[in-house]
């Protein structure tokens, strides 16, 4: 089973879907791995609800088919937020960045110093990088700083007469087309980052968390079949999945995680969920920004808080590195260290030309499991949106390396 979860923006149902899973089928076709790949359409009761399934099928085998679901969460920030609290938004954001980055100087040297941006590597200026990797992020705060008091002046300017007619009329325009772009994509991401239970999104975040968790969980702890019933599973059931992977784009990805996240914490504490833990084989983002929300969101706490911070690092600890490895606690707080989900192989795709992506240096990948995609489309939203039309690369390593292996021998190679 391949569990999908869309990003940011006016997302419909089955979009996402559709997407993934014409990429997995032209892969599928292109290396030959059967004669035939059907794809059948399942309706699959998921506790009190029905969900909808894509079927692959190889040669019409049931039994090792790769089932394709999707985890649709757009509908619940409709109408959360309106422009002027995604413009705070940015401006908060922009200078907490300036001042996070220029306070943690080891954390810059060290993940700073070997990629840029897409302006690569940049003079220095006062004795720190200001342009580099994340220059859009730490310089976005001081850009919308200055917008507001420039809006406020324009608007006084507006009801002189007569340059305030032409003026009012720029403003009009402008809102027009900033707007739905603030909103409809800007603002799903201010809800979701509001981590602080004080917000007022904050029952949102939870509530598109919720239903990643529920959906991973109901496909880890599916039940096997009994040996009498049908070797064609009926369309109302699903069977027991040998593997099961999570793969986000854009925000979807950062969904994904605090999700996988969750879950590794609660198979700490509950013995019967952690015997699924094998099932989850892996964990695939693309366009992904967590280095960009685990740098400029995650709780900042004093030093001398030092119960608290710990007890904060330990929470989100899925395959995350120790972003204060110099800090020395007075003392130790002793915790349960293990991580069931350990073994889950995560791969992260990137391209140079989607700004929101990177490779991710905070969080423990295997070495190459950082890929770097060709995108096509211009630089910015055009990229990012691309990676679901990137080519048989990204498809085909899921395909080998979390899914069905090697091609067989005798398969036609990509293109």
């Amino acid at each position: 089973a391949i569990l999908v979860i869309h990003g940011i923006g006016q997302q419909s149902p089955f979009e996402t879907l559709d997407s993934f899973v014409r990429g997995v089928l032209a892969s599928l076709q292109e290396d030959g791995r059967g004669a035939q790949v059907d794809a059948v359409h399942r309706l699959v009761k998921q506790d009190d609800w029905v969900t909808n399934c894509v079927s692959l099928r190889l040669n019409g085998n049931a039994q090792t088919a790769i089932d394709c679901y999707e985890y649709y969460w757009a509908h619940l920030t409709q109408r959360e937020v309106q422009s002027g609290d995604v413009f705070n938004w940015l401006i908060e954001t922009g200078k907490a960045a300036r001042k996070y980055y220029d306070e943690d100087t080891d954390l810059v040297n060290t993940y700073e110093g070997h990629a840029g941006g897409p302006f690569g590597k940049s003079p220095v200026s006062g004795g720190k990088n200001r342009f580099d990797r994340y220059w859009y992020l730490k310089q976005l705060g001081t850009g919308f700083y200055f917008a507001r008091p420039l809006l406020l002046l324009l608007g006084v300017i507006s009801n002189i007469r007569p340059m305030g007619s032409v003026i009012r009329g720029l403003l009009n325009a402008v809102s027009r087309v900033a707007q739905p772009v603030l909103v409809n994509f800007v603002g799903d991401i201010v809800v979701y980052t509001a981590a602080d239970m004080k917000s007022k999104h904050f029952e949102v975040r939870q509530r598109i968390l919720d239903g990643a968790v529920k959906n991973i969980r109901w496909l880890l702890e599916l039940p096997s079949q009994e040996p009498s019933e049908p070797s064609e599973p009926s369309e109302e059931t699903a069977k027991e999945y040998g593997s099961v992977i999570v793969a986000g784009h854009s925000l979807g990805s950062v969904i994904g995680y605090d999700a996988l996240n969750r879950i590794n914490n609660l198979m700490k504490t509950d013995e019967g969920f952690a015997e699924s833990a094998p099932r989850l084989k892996g964990f695939v983002t693309f366009g992904s920004p967590l280095d960009k929300v685990a740098y400029f969101f995650r709780a900042r706490v004093e030093d001398t808080l030092y119960i608290r911070k710990q007890i904060l690092a330990q929470l989100i600890a899925f395959k995350a590195k120790d972003l204060n490895p110099n800090w020395k606690p007075l003392h130790k707080l002793a915790a349960d260290t293990r991580s069931p989900l350990g073994h889950v192989r995560w791969i992260n795709f990137w391209g140079p030309r989607d700004p929101i992506s990177g490779p991710l240096d905070f969080y423990d990948l295997k070495v190459g499991d950082n890929r770097k995609l060709a995108l096509g489309g211009a630089w910015g939203a055009g990229a990012h949106g691309n990676y679901w039309e990137s080519g048989p690369g990204m498809y085909q390593a899921i395909l080998n390396e979390l899914v069905c292996g090697a091609p067989p021998s005798g398969a036609r190679k990509p293109r």
